[in-house]
Parts: C-alpha cells; structure tokens; sequence
C-alpha cells in the first residue's frame, strides 16, 4: 500500500512539474502579442486617428519573450513624438514581478523612452538628468489588466535654481468588461527660480479616476483631483490649502441618449 501510495504521489508531482514546465511555452505562443494588445487598448479611441502603431523585433523564448513597440503620435501642426516601449515578458502560470512570486497568464517589464527633435533639444539644455522611469503590466487569467508606473525623485541644486521632486506613482486596472480605475500619487514638488526670484511648493497630489467603460467617453465616470497645499513666497506671497476638485459625468435619468456633467 505504501509503495501504490508513493507511486501516486510520485506522478502527481510529476504531472504538476510537467504542468508548470510546459505551461509556459503554450501561453506563450500568443502572450507576446496579448500582452502588447491589452496595452494598446488602454488607448482612448479619440487619439486611434493620430497614432501609428508599429511592432518590432518579437522573439519568443520557453519562459520568456521580449518586444519592443512605437506609438508614434502625431498632433496637428507638429512633429510627430514616437513612444517606444521595450517589453520584457515573462510567461505564466508562475511569474517573477517586482513583488516577488505571482500568478497570471504574463507580466512585462516595460522600459519607455521618447524621440523628438525638440524633446531631445530640450533635454541636452536641462541641467539634470531626466528621472528614472519604471512600468510593469500584469495580465491575470481573468484578461483583466494591471499597468503601473513609477518615476523615481529629483533632487537638483545649482546656479539657476533647485528642484525637489518626492516621485511619482501611477496605477490603471482594466477589467475585462472595460471597466476601469486609474490612481496618480505624487510627493511634493518644490522649485526655485533664481532669474525670476520665484518659487513654488506643490506638496503633493492625488487622482482618482474610474470608469465602467474605458473605451467609451460618453460613460458613467467619476475622477476626484486633491492637493493638500500649494504655496509661494515669490514673487507673489500666497498659500492654498485643501484643493479638491471632483468631476462625474452620469447617464441622464429624463433622457437615456443624454449625459449629465457635474464638477465641483
């Protein structure tokens, strides 16, 4: 009995190391392009007319795959910004986030950078160096997705002025209905101007954003804007506290084809 027992378990064991080990290779057969796919549907559908999307150097590997994508964005009457992404992919069931050990179909490491000519003209003039930029994307079994961003601090001290900056992070979790809540939390921001003897203290701010239908902007939507303070003392002295701004838009209840606005 004992010998049937441990051969049972034995193969139990095994089936699940096969599962885990195959797994991969057959949720990456197409994860690359899901992956990238469920990303570009965050896009709301009023920019699709002013993007050009392309897809470069796909390679695809057992537990892992990378890519790299161009949202090329072209607003009227200036050159055109392409956003490139490089995706770094790892296959599910079992994945390595920067949490540690999670589950889901993938998650991608993203790595953002911006071409521009006058981006780039502007950023040879700053005197610092531009802040770190992270992003992650996890696609659950569900098809619901998960994007965060975070952008490190900034901490700059010289002849034009100072800048402080605590960094940034930022969440969007789609549903697989669409449905959607966005999150922005910012640290404080403080810069000084020494040829303009001013300066401004920005401590902190947050968003809210939810929607039931992301790619619909006529659907019921709410989205809460708050700074706990915003001050100067030059070169006009002043200081505001508890800024709120709230904004809804719902569906009429007199008329079914008709929205209401409210802000507040």
């Amino acid at each position: 009995m004992k010998s049937l027992s441990s051969k049972v378990l034995v193969c139990t064991v095994a089936l699940i190391a096969l599962l885990l080990a195959v797994a991969p290779r057959v949720i990456g057969a197409g994860i690359e392009q899901a992956t990238i796919d469920r990303l570009i549907e965050l896009i709301p559908p009023e920019a699709e007319s002013q993007l050009e999307i392309r897809r470069n150097d796909i390679s695809s590997g057992w537990f892992r795959s990378s890519a790299s994508i161009e949202l090329i964005f072209t607003p009227i009457g200036t050159d055109a910004i392409a956003l490139v992404m490089d995706f770094d992919i790892d296959h599910g069931p079992l994945l390595q986030t920067q949490n540690g050990l999670g589950v889901g179909l993938a998650y991608a490491n993203i790595k953002p950078g911006i071409r521009n000519d006058l981006f780039d003209i502007a950023l040879a003039e700053l005197s610092f160096p531009l802040p770190d930029i992270m992003a992650d994307l996890l696609v659950r079994f569900d098809q619901s997705v998960q994007l965060d961003m975070n952008i490190s601090e900034i901490n700059y001290s010289g002849t034009q002025g100072e800048m402080n900056f605590d960094g940034l992070n930022a969440s969007i979790h789609v549903d697989s209905d669409q449905s959607a809540r966005f999150v922005v939390n910012m640290g404080e921001l403080a810069v000084t101007e020494n040829a303009a003897n001013s300066n401004v203290v920005v401590a902190g701010l947050a968003i809210t954003s939810i929607t039931s239908q992301l790619n619909d902007m006529l659907a019921n939507s709410s989205a809460t804007l708050s700074i706990p303070s915003l001050s100067s003392t030059a070169p006009i002295s002043f200081s505001i506290s508890d800024i709120v701004v709230d904004y809804g838009l719902n569906g009429s209840p007199a008329d079914p084809q008709s929205s209401e606005i409210y802000q507040t």
